[in-house]
């Protein structure tokens, strides 16, 4: 029981520290610089510069107004709150604050989108579909706790399956391309689409995760638990392997090529 005192404090803690933090953040609250800095190291001068001119330029567009920052920190606040007062179970109150965390994610993204002269973007390369099919998996293993805590485990699940839909959206959006450089606008776009989508869908893996790892602690062990514990497990490795490839630089290609391909 103290254990769980302890746990329920510090979980309690971490959520009010994490609303103070997305109160204070300033500018975007993820930043598109991480996913171009092994690119940005490869690059000839003139690539680099033309790269470094379009992220800022996004960047600029896509400042994160305190209104929205405010909105993302009392959440997490009042989650806070909640699971130091009350008998929310640890597990949930963990779910919950991962579907704000996608919902504030989403809300940034959504108000990132570039206001400029426009143009015709390139057709973008979809999210690969079975990142979406193993992230669904994932978020099916807590049914494993159904018979204990049915109210629970259908609330988690229909949460993780919110983060997925999210994850579609930001997937099918419109292209938030200004015109002004579309070869180089297209190529962020495209890369920070497809690491946040993978991202978002890893928010439910690694959630779930959390999920039966606190439930095992309170419920009996079984044969299904065991195998969600596997599959969930398996389903995190196949996200993040998909994440590293994806994060990983790609092969050196020069923008003059992408304006010819563009062309052609």
């Amino acid at each position: 029981m103290e254990d769980q005192v302890w746990l329920r404090w510090y979980v309690s803690a971490f959520f009010v520290a994490f609303a103070i933090f997305m109160v204070a953040a300033r500018g975007k609250f993820v930043s598109l610089r991480p996913y171009f800095a092994q690119i940005l190291g490869r690059m000839g001068p003139a690539d680099r510069e033309r790269l470094e001119r379009a992220l800022a330029a996004r960047l600029s567009a896509g400042s994160w107004p305190l209104g929205l920052r405010a909105v993302s920190g009392a959440g997490f606040l009042v989650l806070g709150l909640v699971t130091a007062t009350t008998r929310l179970p640890i597990a949930l109150s963990f779910a919950l604050g991962i579907v704000w965390l996608t919902v504030s994610e989403f809300a940034s993204y959504q108000h990132e989108r570039p206001v400029g002269a426009g143009g015709a973007a390139p057709a973008l390369e979809a999210v690969p579909p079975y990142i979406f099919a193993v992230s669904l998996i994932a978020a099916l293993t807590p049914a494993s706790f159904f018979d204990a805590a049915p109210a629970t485990t259908a609330l988690v699940v229909c949460l993780f399956l919110v983060i997925i839909g999210l994850a579609v959206v930001v997937a099918r959006r419109s292209p938030a391309v200004r015109g002004d450089d579309v070869a180089v606008e297209s190529f962020i776009e495209q890369r920070a689409r497809r690491v946040r989508v993978i991202n978002m869908l890893m928010n439910v893996s690694n959630c779930a995760t959390l999920f039966i790892t606190f439930s095992l602690a309170s419920y009996s062990i079984s044969t299904a638990r065991l195998v969600a514990v596997l599959v969930v497990l398996a389903c995190s490795l196949v996200e993040l392997t998909a994440y590293l490839i994806v994060l990983r630089a790609p092969s050196l290609m020069t923008f003059s090529a992408l304006d010819t391909a563009r062309r052609a």
